[in-house]
């Protein structure tokens, strides 16, 4: 039987694991510029991205990662 320790260990390398498969959909979302061709961008898609960035942001803080990167326009 597995201990407290051993177990805790177990959840976070399982919660670690989630999170890079998140990252990675993440990833290809954005790679493919949010499923939206350039010709339809709209106002909407540009708040879309901002708050999108915003939470981003928030979770670096959360982190506790440095802000290395200048703010957009």
């Amino acid at each position: 039987m597995k201990n407290n320790k051993e177990c805790a260990l177990v959840a976070f390398i399982n919660h670690m694991g989630t999170a890079q498969n998140l990252l990675e959909e993440l990833r290809e979302y954005f790679n493919n510029h949010m499923e939206i061709r350039p010709e339809d961008v709209r106002w909407g898609h540009v708040g879309n991205a901002a708050h999108v960035i915003e939470q981003l942001q928030e979770i670096k803080q959360f982190l506790q990662l440095p802000n290395n990167q200048e703010k957009p326009l």
